[in-house]
């Protein structure tokens, strides 16, 4: 018995793919998986968005996602849906991106200004200046500098701050209060007849201190190192005065100053041995670490003439 032939509808050749004819099955997956990945990365964007560069990267990745999604005609939708999240989330990023490369630099200033003036008042609390009083001049003067005036001297004006101490085996400096000296504050009158002798007026105008600093650049300031600036003006509680900078080959940190003024009033010194009278002064200003810049500063903003 023989038997019958398959139908053509029930035949595996009907069933099988024919050559030629695309899986329409598999095809739809492919396409499919493109439109969801382009929608998941457009919304990971829109969320991101607001992340500089990292946004832009992700809105990136979903835009071209979503493109391709939109060109094979599959998923359109999906695809239309992750290009505008994708473009928006560009935007956004590079908007915050911008803002963040001009931004940054200025946050970054201000909170090493808020830092600083939060440890410079920390550093006032701690160490608080000295006041120098005198009968002709006041100031403040950095913590921890020897007042080595006798009584009777500061009484005629004269004032003598020395910083002493010592080196560790690592090169740090240890205050002791006495041993070498790592800074100095010097203030000295100078007697007026002296001064006339230099050739100089005493009615302390501009002239009078030029004559004055220039005689001493030859006479004294070179004994204290090579002049590196001389004549560079200021004011000393509203009386002119000079600042003569110095090298004493002791390295790029310190100072090392010699201030020049004739103060407004002429002001008559009592030692033991002598009455004389004095309006013109030198300051002399040396430090081994780099915050000599800092007590000159300090010490001309207080200054007052008594």
């Amino acid at each position: 018995m023989s038997t019958p032939p398959l139908s053509p509808a029930s035949s595996p050749e009907a069933d099988a793919p024919q050559p030629g004819t695309p899986d329409s099955g598999a095809s739809t997956v492919t396409v499919g998986g493109i439109a969801v990945a382009a929608l998941v990365m457009g919304i990971l964007a829109f969320l991101a968005g607001w992340i500089p560069i990292v946004g832009a990267l992700f809105g990136i990745t979903g835009l071209i996602l979503g493109i391709i999604a939109l060109v094979r005609r599959k998923g359109r939708g999906m695809g239309i849906t992750a290009v505008i999240l994708s473009t928006l989330a560009i935007i956004a990023s590079v908007i915050t991106t911008v803002l963040a490369i001009t931004l940054l630099p200025l946050m970054l200033v201000s909170f090493a200004n808020i830092s600083d003036d939060v440890t410079d008042g920390i550093a006032d609390q701690v160490v608080p200046p000295q006041i120098v009083e005198t009968p002709c001049y006041g100031f403040d003067a950095p913590s921890g500098y020897i007042n080595s005036q006798s009584a009777a001297d500061q009484e005629a004006c004269w004032t003598t701050l020395e910083l002493r101490g010592e080196l560790n085996e690592n090169g740090e400096f240890t205050n002791t209060g006495e041993g070498d000296i790592f800074g100095s504050i010097y203030v000295e009158p100078v007697d007026s007849e002296i001064v006339a002798s230099w050739g100089v007026g005493l009615g302390g105008d501009s002239d009078d201190l030029d004559a004055a600093v220039t005689y001493l650049a030859d006479a004294y300031f070179s004994q204290l190192g090579t002049v590196t600036t001389l004549n560079e003006p200021m004011t000393i509680d509203g009386a002119a005065a000079n600042i003569t900078r110095l090298d004493n080959g002791a390295g790029p940190d310190t100072t090392n100053v010699v201030i020049a003024t004739f103060s407004p009033s002429t002001y008559a010194l009592e030692s033991e041995s002598e009455t004389s009278e004095a309006k013109f002064w030198v300051i002399t200003v040396a430090t081994m670490d780099d915050d000599g810049d800092d007590i000159l500063e300090r010490m001309i903003d207080t200054w007052q003439w008594r």
